[in-house]
């Protein structure tokens, strides 16, 4: 399989299972980030409201950035072979029967 068709099975198969624990946490969340009744005083609406948009970003950071980012990764790494080959001078032919042959 190339990389690209990997990358894509590999999204396919995390999509859902990312996608249904983030909007149902989110979604769990939502009547206590509208609120603003706490328990002995504690406000607990900007916590609810941090742990949302950290769970918001993770998901398109999981699903868009990360592959994106291990391809053009992979593309660099790809790249800087192809240079490092082609730089490489050639390499002499050298028989058993030479003296520095083994050093």
């Amino acid at each position: 399989m190339s990389r690209t068709e990997a990358i894509l099975a590999g999204c396919r198969e995390r999509f859902r299972p990312i996608l249904m624990t983030a909007s149902t946490t989110v979604v769990g969340l939502m009547p206590l980030a509208i609120g603003t009744s706490g328990i002995f005083g504690l406000r607990y609406f900007p916590m609810a409201r941090t742990v949302m948009g950290g769970l918001i970003a993770s998901t398109v950071l999981t699903l868009i950035v990360l592959p994106t980012l291990y391809t053009l990764i992979d593309d660099v790494a790809s790249w800087l072979r192809r240079i490092w080959l082609a730089s490489a001078p050639p390499q002499a032919h050298r028989s058993a029967e030479d003296p520095a042959y083994g050093d």
